[in-house]
């Protein structure tokens, strides 16, 4: 979520009259609510539940994904609100993802959790 986007953003963001602290900002909220939402996400697995919590992940993480693709239909403040806004979603997805799928590493690979945890990172991180 964030490898791709720092190729071409900080460009789209310039053309829209964002300045480099402002582009900083957004790629750094996706950070911050991982912080933040991440106890948060480990008190909703035993509630929601583990299968239903990755397939929220995967929907809300990439849906906002897909929908930062249409941030360039907008111009100065309502660029960067609409950018800030749906990098918080896509945090908040992958922060539950990471959370659920950390969590049942030990329960579907009890005899290899560190190779599991190690594939999990390739993927995710």
């Amino acid at each position: 979520s964030y490898t791709i986007l720092s190729v071409f953003f900080p460009k789209e963001a310039d053309e829209r009259g964002v300045d480099a602290i402002t582009v900083g900002w957004i790629f750094g909220v996706f950070e911050l609510t991982v912080v933040f939402f991440t106890p948060l996400a480990l008190s909703m697995i035993q509630r929601v539940g583990a299968r239903k919590l990755l397939v929220a992940a995967n929907i809300i993480g990439g849906v906002a994904n897909c929908l930062l693709g249409f941030c360039s239909k907008f111009e100065g403040i309502a660029f960067v609100l609409a950018c800030v806004f749906l990098r918080v979603i896509a945090a908040v997805g992958l922060t539950i993802g990471l959370v659920t799928g950390y969590g049942l590493l030990p329960v579907l690979y009890p005899g290899s959790v560190s190779t599991a945890a190690g594939m999990l990172e390739t993927v995710m991180g």
